[in-house]
């Protein structure tokens, strides 16, 4: 290759590095200091957020409840899936997205709210990490399996109740045969 392509691919190549720099992030709630899951790619977790422009409110949790994020599937803009990899449950920051982490994300469409090559900023912190193992899956899951459980206990109860009623009625026709 000659010097000149060879310089046009590093050139390329960092461009679309730089593209996915680190976000910085600043902390408004630390961590926990018993922290012992951090987010990651693949996790659902559940945060609450608060998107800005210029001061202005333009995203906010619906109706107040925690929004599911699965992390890792672009179900939020990119700018605020990568500032959530690390924090912990409990955690709040606060990022600044440029535009193309944000609304104008190469290859995606979103009905924006913010003006062309718009920075955000979001706040955002971690209520729950649901990821398989953890205590937060187990408990949320939990109610999946008592409801597949309710209808056997009921059965094996039912079982029970027919089964002393067959012992019952053996030996009082036992006795009765005794007697006579």
């Amino acid at each position: 290759l000659s010097a000149r392509v060879l310089l046009a691919c590093v050139l390329v190549a960092c461009a679309a590095g730089s593209k996915l720099a680190d976000i910085e992030r600043r902390v408004i709630t630390p961590a926990p200091e018993d922290c012992d899951t951090q987010v990651q790619k693949g996790d659902t977790v559940y945060i609450e957020h608060r998107g800005f422009h210029k001061g202005q409110l333009i995203d906010s949790n619906p109706e107040g409840e925690p929004l599911l994020v699965k992390v890792g599937k672009h179900t939020i803009i990119a700018g605020m899936e990568k500032a959530m990899i690390g924090m912990c449950v409990g955690e709040k920051i606060e990022v600044d997205i440029p535009p193309h982490l944000a609304f104008e994300e190469p290859g995606k469409s979103y009905r924006s709210p913010v003006p062309k090559g718009a920075t955000v900023t979001y706040e955002i912190s971690v209520v729950e990490i649901d990821r398989p193992g953890t205590l937060a899956h187990l408990s949320r899951n939990m109610g999946s399996v008592a409801m597949l459980l309710i209808p056997v206990a009921l059965v094996i109860g039912a079982a029970f109740v027919v089964v002393r009623r067959v012992l019952q009625s053996s030996n009082k026709a036992k006795k009765s045969s005794k007697r006579k």
